[in-house]
């Protein structure tokens, strides 16, 4: 009898779990869906970096040494960079996981691929921040013009990635090489 009346409070347990997961994962999903419906997206240009894509035209630019932020967000910091690398790397094949990790930017178990992006060879890395305890990235080096490029996407606080998941994709989808 006893076991039983476990057995029923174990099920109801898993029962509720599963019900605030999923309503958690509704709200995620909405949220990041109101994320992109509720911003208007223009056509941006990052002259110096040859670069066009879709975004937010109320979303600040900051100029950096080297490069340029766009601030998706505040709360969590959600952040787009543009970054000119100095390097001798003349090819993309040439960024290597060795080549990443000394540049002491990313935690242990970061993962690389090749892929395109705008239209170019290009290195994905998905990862967590060394630098900025707590930071998720997803980053994109490209070579143009001889010059290694990082296009970095950012959330300072990890547990929200999921939120600017389908903002992320949205606007690196749109990005386009322009002639500077």
């Amino acid at each position: 009898m006893r076991f039983r009346k476990l057995r029923r409070c174990f099920f109801c347990v898993i029962l509720s779990v599963l019900i605030i997961n999923i309503s958690m994962v509704q709200a995620n999903e909405e949220k990041a869906q109101g994320l992109v419906e509720e911003n208007t997206f223009v056509p941006c240009q990052v002259k110096k970096f040859g670069m066009k894509f879709s975004c937010n035209p109320y979303w600040p630019m900051q100029e950096q040494q080297g490069g340029v932020a766009f601030v998706m967000d505040i709360d969590p910091y959600a952040v787009l960079t543009f970054s000119r690398i100095r390097s001798d790397l003349r090819f993309v094949s040439q960024i290597t996981k060795e080549y990443l990790a000394k540049q002491n930017l990313y935690k242990d178990g970061f993962r690389m691929r090749h892929t395109t992006f705008a239209g170019i060879k290009a290195i994905e890395v998905k990862g967590f921040s060394k630098v900025d305890k707590g930071a998720q990235m997803l980053d994109y080096y490209i070579i143009k013009n001889n010059q290694l490029i990082g296009v970095f996407f950012s959330v300072a606080d990890q547990t929200k990635w999921g939120d600017y998941r389908f903002l992320f994709k949205k606007v690196g989808e749109s990005f386009e090489l322009i002639e500077i």
